[in-house]
């Protein structure tokens, strides 16, 4: 650490706040029939923002591919899309909503609408989902979501950071390093501990 220049690296003084499976499965069950199951499904397999989730469009998704493609919205300094691939879970999702679909360029309209009203209103909605189904814990914001993704491709023993960056749609390695995390479980894994 004492390698890298003064600034770049921040040693994080927590554990990330993330999703597990569990609170994956009840978010999935409390939002059946809802678009809160699309956008948790969207938020949990692609690490997207919550605004740029709510505000996907019909013309980022390719189904046939099993491809997403989009700008992120924090990120504009990408000159090209990134292009994030679908877990068979979420084209299975996206497919269904295509069939029944209606003439709305987004995917969700009406979370597009609500991320459209007002600054941070789509993470207030989030929030008051969690509470009324009793979900909700400190830290657990859709902004988990990202964190979890980001959290698991790193984890995986093929991961780079070039490629990660890419996917989260990072626009350089310093803002992508404040995700870096590492549980107890990677560290165990890493000296060979059961």
């Amino acid at each position: 650490i004492s390698k890298f220049p003064k600034g770049f690296m921040r040693i994080p003084k927590k554990e990330a706040v993330v999703f597990t499976d569990r609170d994956y499965w009840e978010m999935l069950k409390a939002s059946e029939g809802t678009d809160w199951n699309c956008m948790i499904k969207v938020g949990w397999n692609t690490g997207m923002r919550i605004g740029d989730c709510a505000k996907m469009l019909w013309s980022s998704v390719n189904l046939d591919e099993k491809m997403i493609r989009i700008t992120p919205s924090k990120t504009s300094e990408f000159d090209t899309k990134i292009e994030i691939p679908m877990s068979n879970e979420l084209h299975d999702t996206l497919a269904e909503k295509s069939r029944i679909r209606d003439s709305s360029k987004y995917v969700m309209e009406r979370m597009a609408i609500i991320a459209m009203v007002g600054n941070g209103n789509i993470s207030r909605h989030f929030k008051y989902f969690l509470e009324k189904n009793g979900l909700y814990q400190k830290g657990k914001t859709f902004h988990a979501f990202r964190r979890t993704a980001i959290s698991r491709w790193l984890s995986h023993p093929n991961a780079d950071i070039i490629t990660v960056k890419h996917l989260s749609g990072h626009k350089n390695l310093k803002s992508l390093l404040r995700y870096i995390h590492p549980s107890m479980e990677k560290k165990k894994l890493i000296m060979g501990i059961e």
